[in-house]
């Protein structure tokens, strides 16, 4: 496995020169996942990393976010196969100076070469994906690809051990996920199985960006000022200023962009439906004859104004603009705690006369 490190150094040297740096940011496990052969020479190059063709040589728990940092910061090329996915959205230079993150072939001739990697622009709710993926795989040990795994996050679970302050504290069920034992049953950090409560009703996050902020790569919006849950078979209005059932845009402690005033007080109804056989839920948008309009924003660029109480279903590469001040669309989020699932409180702020375009 060091061969193929020392290979793609040797293919560096030869394209770029003998004098360009070459630093090397490994994660922690690569010690373990190593032959024992290469053990030996993996000591001997932390030890001594420039005689061995290295400027620096570090190993963190997880490499990828640390190493796009410093390559952008430093203006580095990375080498590297992965896609970094779910790293788009802090480091948004990989699909805009996509040239600098190089993969490698080996030739008939055994030789390595050097090449772009092929990096394209994915949409918002891929890299969404792909943060969730990571995320629970990761910080929360549940990988959503195995079966087991994929049951706990799709189910609600209560601990019922006498004396557990988890049980005491949620006696209804969990908010948080469960520990995944060795086997891969659901249990409390007291370490008692877990009871399950049945299905987790299926939950999908909404995006508000300020619709006149530019988007970077991969349709990610720097205006992101909120996100927020909605649940199949709830109802959630959107609007400025109180709404007993709904989800203020404009509320101060969201630090909205100033165009929000142009958000009617009662906008838009927002729903979630089961459909069934479609493979998932689907939303749906009214608008609630709002001052200023919504907008849908199809993944082909066409673009329709929405009647006044016209329904109308969008998906994960469709966009709403509302008011022509804030835009609206799906994450790509799958699975939510009971607490993730619970709606933001937000304040009051935000009121007042709308501003008509």
């Amino acid at each position: 496995m060091l061969k193929r490190l020392f290979l793609v150094r040797d293919a560096w040297r030869e394209q770029f020169g003998t004098k360009a740096p070459v630093d090397l940011v490994a994660d922690d496990s690569l010690v373990g996942s190593l032959p024992s052969d290469d053990h030996a020479r993996l000591l001997q190059l932390r030890r001594n990393p420039r005689r061995e063709g290295f400027a620096d040589v570090r190993f963190v728990p997880y490499a990828d976010p640390v190493f796009l940092r410093l390559a952008r910061e430093r203006g580095r090329y990375v080498i590297s196969r992965d896609r970094f996915t779910d790293l788009r959205r802090k480091e948004p230079w990989v699909e805009q100076q996509s040239e600098r993150i190089l993969s490698w072939t080996t030739g008939a001739d055994r030789r390595v070469r050097l090449h772009p990697s092929g990096i394209v622009p994915v949409p918002p709710h891929r890299v969404s994906q792909a943060i969730e993926f990571k995320d629970l795989k990761h910080l929360q040990r549940l990988d959503p690809e195995h079966p087991g795994h994929a049951r706990i996050l799709r189910s609600h679970w209560r601990c019922t051990a006498l004396g557990c302050d988890t049980a005491m504290r949620w006696p209804d069920g969990l908010l948080s996920w469960p520990a995944v034992s060795r086997t891969g049953a659901a249990v409390c950090t007291c370490g008692a199985l877990l009871e399950n409560l049945g299905p987790r009703g299926v939950t999908r996050s909404f995006v508000v960006s300020d619709a006149t902020a530019a988007d970077l790569p991969g349709g990610l919006s720097a205006g992101e000022y909120l996100r927020f849950p909605v649940s199949v078979g709830d109802a959630v209005q959107l609007g400025r200023g109180t709404l007993r059932h709904g989800i203020n845009l404009g509320a101060e402690e969201l630090n909205p962009p100033v165009g929000v005033k142009r958000v009617s007080r009662v906008h838009l109804l927002l729903s979630m439906e089961e459909q069934p056989g479609s493979g998932g839920p689907q939303a749906y948008a009214v608008d609630l004859g709002s001052g200023n309009g919504t907008v849908v924003v199809r993944s082909s660029g066409a673009t329709r104004r929405i009647e006044p109480g016209e329904r109308v279903a969008f998906g994960e590469m469709d966009r709403l603009v509302l008011g022509d001040a804030v835009t609206l669309r799906l994450s790509g989020q799958r699975y939510f705690s009971a607490e993730q699932a619970l709606p933001r409180e937000l304040g009051d702020g935000g009121g007042g006369r709308t501003l008509l375009s």
